[in-house]
């Protein structure tokens, strides 16, 4: 599906014709038709080849984090609704429905949260290089950082309480309650992503982190899912 296609969808017993915002490996987004401002996050049971299933943790972590830090203007304000069967395009499928505002992507115009983002992309960079070199330096062999995802986010909330503590106490303060989550969720593979399509803006321009955190295991199994898909289709 592309952007701003539109799409019925059956929720239980609820017809509801709705928009195609955007999706990821694991997520698909529709706002509802006469009411933009609101998204609408389907996160389905995931089943891969092998029969193995598994659940993304991710927007739970941003739940948590945004209960422990409402006031937070760089938390975005999600709120977990129900798990129901949706029907519709790329899901029928189990699935937890969270409600979160629309917040509008990221312009070259919008130059406070442009630093910000450029602030986040490098905490995120420099944090997966330290714990890169750590366990390197340790072991003599070049990690998966698949499996070192937590360690990634801890060092990234550490060089953040470091530099910015006294520079953006709100920005560290939204980190160090997203990375708790993290932690408290006990997925190895749970970790930050600060880039441009992660980042959004609210009204006032402000960055908002409206999807900072991904299950790098969940997203290497999916890529060998359609990798074997794709092997198959071959033959």
């Amino acid at each position: 599906m592309y952007k701003g296609d539109k799409a019925t969808l059956t929720v239980g017993n609820e017809t509801i014709p709705m928009v195609f915002v955007g999706g990821g490996a694991t997520v698909l987004a529709f706002s509802e038709v006469g009411h933009e401002n609101l998204v609408y996050v389907f996160v389905p049971e995931l089943v891969f080849m092998d029969g193995e299933r598994a659940e993304d943790f991710a927007k739970d972590v941003l739940v948590e984090a945004y209960q422990s830090d409402p006031a937070n203007p760089y938390l975005p304000r999600v709120e977990y609704l129900r798990t129901a069967f949706v029907d519709g395009p790329e899901l029928g499928k189990v699935c937890k429905i969270f409600k979160m505002p629309h917040y509008r992507d990221l312009r070259m115009s919008d130059r406070k949260a442009l630093v910000d983002m450029k602030i986040l992309h490098k905490l995120r960079a420099d944090g997966m290089r330290q714990i890169y070199d750590d366990y390197k330096c340790l072991t003599g062999n070049s990690p998966s950082m698949t499996f070192l995802g937590n360690a990634a986010a801890e060092r990234t909330r550490e060089l953040a309480v470091e530099k910015y503590s006294k520079k953006n106490p709100a920005m560290v303060a939204a980190i160090v309650h997203l990375e708790q989550a993290i932690f408290n969720r006990g997925q190895a593979g749970l970790t930050f992503e600060f880039n441009k399509r992660n980042i959004g803006v609210d009204k006032a321009g402000n960055l908002v982190m409206r999807d900072p955190v991904y299950d790098s295991e969940i997203t290497v199994k999916i890529k060998r899912d359609r990798r074997a898909k794709e092997h198959e289709n071959a033959d």
